[in-house]
């Protein structure tokens, strides 16, 4: 019975993502995304960010998810 119901379980979030997956994604994540990444202030940030050492942008990363 355990079994069942946690196969059920993980059925409902297998459906839950592809929802998330195709309808929030694809219609509102990436066209937000593309204007964000066309502006030009953040595509001067993006060359000082790419030369950082890559620990200090695993830091950078790291503290805004420990925040």
């Amino acid at each position: 019975m355990y079994k069942k119901i946690l196969e059920i379980f993980l059925i409902l979030l297998v459906f839950i993502y592809i929802i998330f997956e195709e309808l929030i994604w694809d219609r509102l994540a990436k066209p937000i995304f593309s204007y964000i990444s066309n502006l030009e202030l953040f595509k001067d940030l993006e060359q000082k960010i790419l030369a950082l050492n890559s620990y200090i942008i695993l830091f950078i990363f790291l503290i805004t998810f420990i925040i």
